[in-house]
């Protein structure tokens, strides 16, 4: 089971302190202690715990925080809704053809981008290999039933992993 954790940030700059603490508390509740149990990275530098079975992930944003933790690989990905001049030819060039011809047609070209941006990225987040895997390599289609999306204070969420559709998602104080 996922549990994904997300706060409210008064300040963009305090995207990583407020991660770290909200991911500390995460933890805690899963019962691991963040701070002192010993850590590694892969080789393409996601952080897992050496001795704990738990994983984690954390993403912020302009005006949000998530942390995510499972017994499972996880990843998690946060988008603050924003307007963003070249989404079009940002979709076009690094999302595969369905996914763009499906967010031309969308009601909502922004918002329809920033959904398959959140939904390619926790995958990519989950898997440990980053932006290592070429977004255009895979549709995220195929993933509807390891993912789980919402939105939340102007943002728009995605986790993946193993049972994501029964996530529990857990809303904290502002940070």
């Amino acid at each position: 089971m996922i549990r994904l954790y997300h706060k409210t940030l008064l300040s963009e700059k305090d995207g990583r302190r407020a991660g770290k603490e909200l991911l500390t508390r995460a933890c805690a509740e899963a019962g691991v202690d963040y701070g002192s149990e010993p850590k590694y990275k892969n080789s393409r530098g996601k952080e897992y715990f050496k001795n704990a079975p738990l994983f984690y992930n954390v993403s912020h944003t302009k005006n949000l925080v998530c942390a995510a933790v499972s017994d499972t690989e996880v990843g998690v990905d946060c988008e603050t809704v924003r307007d963003i001049p070249d989404h079009m030819k940002i979709a076009k060039r690094f999302f595969t053809r369905r996914e763009f011809e499906e967010i031309e047609q969308s009601g909502d070209t922004l918002y329809a981008f920033l959904t398959v941006w959140t939904k390619k990225e926790s995958f990519i987040k989950q898997t440990g290999e980053g932006f290592a895997t070429p977004l255009s390599s895979f549709d995220v289609r195929e993933l509807s039933a390891r993912q789980k999306t919402f939105e939340t204070n102007g943002a728009i969420v995605t986790v993946t992993g193993d049972g994501a559709a029964d996530t529990i998602i857990i809303n904290g104080d502002t940070i």
